[in-house]
């Protein structure tokens, strides 16, 4: 099975983990930093674009189709949004979302937003 993470970053532990539990899965990931640490642990890594630039959807459905990936999640909060919108997309092609629905998402979003975009200074 192939499972693609995007935006890994700085991940290499989880995904060192996953593999690690789930050695028969092929790892895929993006980032949009080739110095991404997390691609190192990757058995497949790709470059993308940013999240937010246009064609984002189409380059990671593009990815999925050619290389037969069975589920795509990522690790950063804007772009759960995103794919969650785009939910029926990736599920017409048979490629499970690992995501909230785009309901479940926004009901998330704006119950912790005041949470979520408070400093805290520690002395």
């Amino acid at each position: 099975m192939n499972i693609l993470f995007c935006s890994v970053g700085r991940r290499a532990t989880l995904l060192r983990n996953f593999k690690s539990k789930y050695p028969h899965v092929n790892i895929y990931a993006t980032d949009n930093s080739e110095y991404a640490p997390a691609l190192h642990f990757a058995d497949k890594k790709i470059i993308a674009p940013r999240v937010d630039s246009p064609g984002y959807i189409d380059f990671l459905l593009d990815i999925c189709k050619r290389e037969n990936i069975k589920a795509i999640t990522t690790l950063i909060d804007p772009e759960i949004e995103i794919i969650s919108r785009n939910r029926d997309v990736f599920i017409n092609h048979n490629i499970l979302p690992l995501v909230p629905d785009g309901f479940v998402a926004q009901r998330f979003k704006r119950q912790h937003s005041a949470h979520l975009n408070r400093t805290q200074v520690i002395t």
